[in-house]
């Protein structure tokens, strides 16, 4: 669950006919659920949690799809844009970075266990002002 300052976005694992990520706007009641995802492949156990933040514009969940990290944006007009945020991985973690950027962690298992992380950004590559640091 997260905030953008007005409502919250609670996002949880539905299990049934398909396996799903569902999300679901909180203000002062619940709204009507709704569906982020619809991938079969979502490993459904008690360690995977999808995980939610904002930017105060556009909503991101993430999750354990049990092949790697997948993910949706959630823009504004609530169109849910499909992320694919790493091949590998497992346990994702979101936080904003401030407008149009955010920031996910997530634990890879291989020779060893260690934390990778993905910036997402949504701004244009010709509005960015990156430099390069050598």
């Amino acid at each position: 669950m997260a905030s953008n300052g007005g409502l919250f976005l609670m996002a949880w694992f539905q299990k049934g006919l398909g396996n799903s990520v569902q999300g679901v706007f909180v203000n002062s009641e619940f709204g009507a659920p709704f569906p982020i995802s619809n991938l079969a492949t979502i490993r459904l156990d008690a360690q995977v949690q999808p995980q939610v933040a904002s930017d105060g514009t556009r909503w991101v969940v993430v999750w354990d799809d049990g092949s790697g990290i997948a993910g949706a944006a959630l823009r504004p007009g609530w169109i849910v844009e499909p992320l694919a945020i790493s091949p590998t991985g497992m346990r994702p973690a979101i936080a904003a970075a401030g407008p149009d950027h955010f920031l996910v962690t997530y634990e890879i298992y291989g020779p060893g266990r260690h934390l990778a992380a993905r910036r997402i950004d949504f701004v244009p590559p010709a509005a960015r002002r990156d430099r390069a640091v050598r």
